[in-house]
């Protein structure tokens, strides 16, 4: 993955239609053999086939179930002092899809060169959101949202640098689905000194795609 990162950012999958994903995965399968070696290989040679795609999506995810979050159905205000001023402002904590200021200039370069359209979806625990990635720049032109610091904490509970993000706000974007009966499952991996590392990642359940999605997409 570090050889592949080098090439820079990319999203992490491709929607197609049903008969174009029956043709790209024959293709895929026909020039490097497997499709499980697709994620660490480079995006050269594929040209053709990510051409026609119909979106590309670069996914997130969070522990966060969004109809208990403190401002979730409730309105929004503007800042209006500081280095937020006329900001959006939320009444609490509130679902947001999340930027970093690192992936900014790899995902229009990685859009321009394939001629493919970039959405950023975030699923939580019960729901999912997306938007346009042009309209995340949109919304930072406009002044709705903009740079901020995120603390981090690495898997070991030891600080790491913090990051400059974009929040987006879930009323600028669209809804995804519903998520419905999700597991969470405890995963492990060894660092390069021998420790034990322990995360959680959904596993199971459904979404009920949103009109949203079909309009934007096509049936």
């Amino acid at each position: 993955m570090d050889r592949v990162a080098k090439k820079g950012k990319r999203p992490d999958l491709l929607l197609y239609d049903k008969e174009t994903f029956e043709w790209a995965s024959k293709e895929v399968i026909h020039r490097i053999g497997d499709l499980d070696k697709l994620p660490m290989t480079p995006s050269e040679g594929f040209v053709d086939i990510i051409g026609r795609t119909k979106a590309a999506l670069d996914v997130e995810n969070s522990l966060w179930v969004t109809e208990k979050m403190p401002g979730f159905g409730k309105s929004f205000s503007r800042f209006i002092r500081g280095k937020k001023k006329g900001r959006l402002k939320a009444s609490g904590i509130v679902p947001t899809i999340i930027i970093k200021q690192e992936d900014i200039p790899g995902l229009p370069q990685w859009e321009q060169t394939s001629n493919v359209p970039i959405y950023v979806v975030h699923i939580f625990y019960d729901r999912g959101y997306f938007i346009q990635f042009r309209e995340i720049l949109k919304a930072v032109e406009q002044g709705d949202v903009g740079l901020e610091e995120q603390k981090y904490t690495n898997p070991d509970g030891t600080a790491s640098s913090p990051k400059q993000i974009i929040k987006v706000p879930y009323i600028l974007c669209k809804e995804f689905g519903k998520v419905c009966e999700p597991q969470l499952m405890p995963k492990t991996f060894i660092d390069k000194n021998g420790k034990v590392m322990t995360y959680v990642v959904f596993s199971g359940g459904s979404i009920h795609l949103s009109d949203e999605v079909f309009s934007e997409w096509g049936r």
